[in-house]
């Protein structure tokens, strides 16, 4: 049964045309965030904090984001370039809290991340693995593109 599986996707396969381009999402898959300042940070407002609990964390981080989306711009603010976005201070704040910061280092913390946001950013350090990717994808002849929808740093 499963010889027949590999036949019929080789088949399924063989039908495509073939790969011209490999097109790349710049967050999270070439570059990510720097955890190892936002630790850092954290750090120095007193509460002992590592880079690999930061990351391992980050899933929660998400989860509250995808939570809060749909969330409009707040009042004064410009709105969202994709129309309705998530809360990055859901996204951050769900991070710190899974990686067990303190309820009130939380605000000085996202304080010191939006300060950081506004230059270099927070999604500074590239991915590992990355350049290995796009190397072996040009060695394969394929043409590589990054596509992002940030706020257009990338």
């Amino acid at each position: 049964m499963l010889a027949g599986a590999r036949r019929a996707l080789g088949r399924r396969m063989s039908d495509r045309p073939a790969l011209e381009a490999v097109l790349f999402d710049a967050g999270g898959t070439l570059g990510r965030l720097d955890f190892e300042w936002m630790a850092a940070a954290v750090t120095e407002l007193g509460t002992p904090l590592d880079a690999a609990t930061l990351r391992a964390a980050e899933v929660e981080g998400r989860r509250r984001y995808d939570a809060s989306f749909g969330v409009p711009a707040p009042p004064g603010e410009p709105s969202h370039p994709l129309g309705a976005g998530g809360d990055t201070r859901e996204y951050f704040g769900g991070m710190l809290e899974a990686a067990g910061v303190p309820a009130d280092v939380v605000p000085p913390a996202l304080e010191a991340f939006t300060a950081r946001q506004v230059t270099p950013g927070l999604w500074a350090r590239p991915m590992e693995g990355a350049r290995e990717a796009l190397q072996g994808v040009r060695a394969l002849g394929l043409r590589r593109a990054v596509v992002s929808n940030s706020d257009g740093r990338a």
